[in-house]
């Protein structure tokens, strides 16, 4: 349970055209205004569907091929939240059936019967967050956190949060909302988007594409939100597998290791440099959209990175006798 849960960079070809050809020799460079267009695209269309709306404007974008690509993942989200949408009320169910997809065994059950700790809402069409009182959401979850998105393949998937009661702490729930609801809607949004195919995945193996597959969910979630990208591969949340793969390959494990903490060093030079420059978190999500395994990942951000570090300001040095 939880986040269980193209081609080339966020690039432009100095050139009329924007091959795809990797034997073309053409200088490619990060796009800051292409890059703006398509984030601000794909954030404002997670925050309208958040506020009941499913309707998909491209206008901002003037690029052909980022049109099309926009439009392709914001139909194939919204379509997916529509069919489950479908698929909800031809079962007929309700928010404790959604949540017994995942919480089935009967101590789980049992927890469940009382209804009054949690509570279904539905955003846009097929859009759901179940809001669970916090105790029973760390009884059923086994531990705290600010959000999940509980992805089911084969059913309902929904975002759940918890809520601190009483009215004294409404701001918390608000602010808590606020900042997770749109990351969580993401990674549930992102498992249609990836379905459809729009974005291949050419890790050629199985292990290392899921881990590619959950990094680049996962920055893009953080990025939405306006937060600095950072991510984690599908092992983090199964220790289990994560021993099994260990033991069992362990070349396959220093692999998948290497990669993402290369990634997340990278990620961590963006970050330092990007409150001194005009780039913004969101300005990347077309970087990692763009990127199909972590090679590309990396030759993408490592271009936003000398972009950002080219048009960064100078790093102000207090000493430590000077005021402030």
């Amino acid at each position: 349970m939880g986040e269980n849960g193209v081609d080339q960079p966020i690039l432009r070809n100095n050139s009329s055209s924007v091959g795809h050809d990797e034997s073309e020799q053409k200088e490619k460079i990060f796009d800051l205004e292409r890059g703006r267009k398509f984030g601000d695209f794909y954030k404002g269309f997670m925050h309208r569907m958040l506020d009941g709306d499913h309707s998909i404007d491209i206008s901002s974008i003037t690029n052909q091929e980022d049109r099309i690509l926009a439009e392709g993942m914001a139909e194939a989200a919204s379509s997916g939240f529509k069919a489950q949408a479908i698929e909800l009320e031809r079962k007929q169910m309700d928010a404790r059936s959604i949540l017994s997809q995942v919480f089935r065994s009967p101590e789980q059950q049992k927890l469940l019967e009382n209804t009054s700790r949690y509570a279904l809402k539905e955003h846009a069409k097929g859009v759901y967050e179940i809001d669970l009182d916090r105790n029973l959401y760390e009884e059923l979850y086994g531990r705290s956190s600010q959000a999940t998105a509980v992805k089911i393949p084969e059913g309902i998937s929904f975002v759940m949060i918890p809520r601190f009661s009483g009215e004294k702490n409404a701001a918390i729930n608000e602010k808590r909302v606020a900042e997770n609801l749109p990351h969580e809607t993401h990674h549930v949004a992102w498992r249609f988007i990836e379905k459809s195919g729009l974005l291949p995945n050419t890790e050629a193996d199985p292990e290392m594409a899921e881990a590619f597959s959950m990094y680049r969910d996962e920055i893009i979630a953080k990025m939405v939100t306006g937060n600095n990208p950072f991510g984690y591969d599908h092992l983090q949340n199964d220790p289990k597998r994560r021993r099994q793969i260990q033991t069992e390959n362990p070349a396959l494990f220093a692999m998948i290791n290497k990669a993402v903490i290369g990634a997340n060093d990278l990620m961590e030079e963006i970050r330092d440099l990007i409150r001194r420059s005009p780039v913004r978190n969101e300005d990347l999500i077309y970087s990692a959209v763009q990127s199909s395994n972590f090679q590309e990942l990396r030759s993408n951000f490592e271009l936003a990175r000398d972009y950002i570090k080219k048009n960064a300001e100078p790093e102000k040095v207090t000493r430590g006798w000077e005021s402030t």
